[in-house]
């Protein structure tokens, strides 16, 4: 899911960047690349990302607010949706926009934030459709447990977690 958001974050910033350290084209091929690689998986949902102005040439964002709205994705064979995301990045550092294209390839790298706040919502029936035919595996006294058929009850008195050993 980091991986995701963090792809999720760096396509829409390099779409709303034009006349950093390089044309707008390079920027939109940048996008065509980490779309086809990362976000294509994506179904259904909206992503907004806003920044507070382009990046420096050292890579570094002063404030970039990211709005994620029922959302889907596969992920290791495994189908999630996330119903709405919310995340505000202040002091998001990459690396220098000069260096984010190399011999024809891409490198566009995280390497720091100075505070984040995020809020995601995920629905019971969300969770319980990806848990649907996976199996967790445990240990408790010693033993080797196998859980399966799991189920996912969220109440105000808290999550309940039920299936078969």
């Amino acid at each position: 899911m980091k991986k995701i958001l963090f792809l999720l974050m760096i396509s829409a910033l390099l779409v709303s960047v034009s006349g950093v350290s390089a044309g707008a084209d390079e920027v939109g091929d940048l996008f065509d690349y980490l779309f086809d690689h990362y976000a294509k998986g994506l179904t259904s949902g909206e992503v907004t990302l806003t920044i507070s102005k382009q990046p420096d040439s050292t890579g570094f964002f002063e404030e970039a607010y990211l709005k994620v709205n029922g959302v889907a994705f596969r992920s290791d064979g495994i189908d999630y949706r996330v119903d709405s995301l919310l995340a505000n990045v202040s002091g998001l550092q990459l690396n220098p926009p000069s260096a984010w294209k190399r011999y024809g390839e891409y490198h566009v790298k995280f390497d720091s934030f100075q505070s984040a706040a995020l809020k995601v919502t995920v629905l019971e029936s969300d969770i319980n459709n990806a848990l649907k035919g996976q199996e967790l595996k445990f240990r408790a006294d010693g033993k080797h447990f196998i859980l399966s058929n799991i189920v996912v009850k969220i109440t105000t008195s808290g999550i309940k977690i039920t299936g078969n050993i």
